[in-house]
């Protein structure tokens, strides 16, 4: 359902209900350019002037704001010939103009979404996320005050560190679920650039433990494992962690080769993946991996440059691999 508001003549608020999930979208009709897109969980109130948007009672998760990124090309892939043949050749891409999380899905708000949904296993039994094994960070516990009835939790102190042990279509299903979409692999490439030309990484040619959580400790970086979402600076984008913390999943399949055969526009492998958004994205065959990035908490400096492509099969569940989502900015 979508209701659109008009306040003052020179303002108007879209507000969008996806399940139990609000997406409120600001719009100045004098410049015809949508200010911001954020993703908030049920139970928000709201306020209202004509020049103002005031969010209140944020419940259970950092209300997730989106970054606008602009149209037009860029140079995907890495210059130097000796880094792997998967990022090979460097070519020029034309890319719509899209949204993007500013940071990675929190446990916090994975969890929002199973109790929402009150599952966390497919009707057809394709694991989302793994919430048994050692390590798990989201776990399914019992209400005291009612019987037989269980919700999903996070182990405390983790609410605001990245989601993992999820696999592509646990990511693909809170997308949908939040009226979004996973990002292909060209606008997470973008994305992390932040506008730079043929940076190696997010913030230029060099990174340390000021940058981002990667491989060891030191500096800026405390943590063994994940990091709370935000804990490093930005990229000039605006985006936080598109280097270490947890690699994200993307809409792409998997093709070593891709880049040889690459369309110069909106290119995605395997071809665009209308289906999520009609709710048959578990047609997605298991056993053709899919495309993730950013590099972990686990991996050397190397995984965390730009071009850096891995992959694995959709149904895996790391626990240094999470997502962020994107929505076309047409929609």
């Amino acid at each position: 359902m979508f209701l659109r508001l008009e306040v003052g003549g020179d303002f108007c608020l879209g507000i969008r209900f996806p399940l139990s999930a609000l997406e409120i979208t600001s719009v100045d009709e004098r410049s015809n350019g949508i200010i911001m897109r954020t993703m908030i969980s049920h139970n928000t109130h709201i306020f209202l002037t004509a020049v103002t948007l005031l969010l209140l009672n944020v419940s259970l998760a950092t209300a997730q704001q989106m970054i606008l990124i602009p149209a037009g090309s860029f140079d995907m892939g890495d210059r130097i010939d000796e880094i792997k043949k998967s990022e090979q050749p460097q070519h020029t891409v034309y890319l719509d103009a899209y949204y993007i999380d500013v940071h990675e899905i929190t446990n916090a708000e994975y969890v929002t979404f199973l109790n929402d949904v009150g599952n966390h296993v497919s009707s057809n039994g394709i694991t989302w996320i793994d919430i048994s094994s050692e390590g798990a960070l989201i776990e399914l516990t019992e209400v005291e005050e009612e019987e037989e009835e269980e919700i999903y939790q996070v182990t405390p102190g983790f609410e605001n560190h990245p989601v993992v042990k999820v696999s592509w279509y646990g990511a693909a299903v809170y997308a949908q679920w939040a009226g979004k979409r996973l990002p292909t692999e060209a606008e997470w490439e973008k994305a992390a650039r932040g506008g730079r030309i043929n940076n190696r990484y997010p913030w230029g040619d060099r990174i340390t433990y000021d940058h981002a959580n990667y491989r060891g400790t030191g500096g800026g970086d405390y943590w063994e494992t994940t990091s709370p979402v935000g804990s490093f600076p930005p990229n000039d984008y605006g985006l936080y962690d598109v280097a270490g913390n947890v690699w994200e999943w993307c809409i792409d399949q998997w093709d070593m080769d891709f880049y040889q055969t690459s369309p110069l526009t909106n290119p995605v492998s395997g071809g665009w993946i209308s289906f999520v958004e009609n709710s048959l994205f578990e047609e997605v065959d298991e056993n053709e991996n899919r495309v993730f990035r950013s590099g972990s908490w686990l991996n050397s400096l190397d995984s965390l440059r730009v071009a850096n492509r891995e992959n694995d099969l959709p149904t895996s569940m790391h626990f240094d691999l999470g997502f962020r989502c994107a929505k076309t900015a047409s929609q």
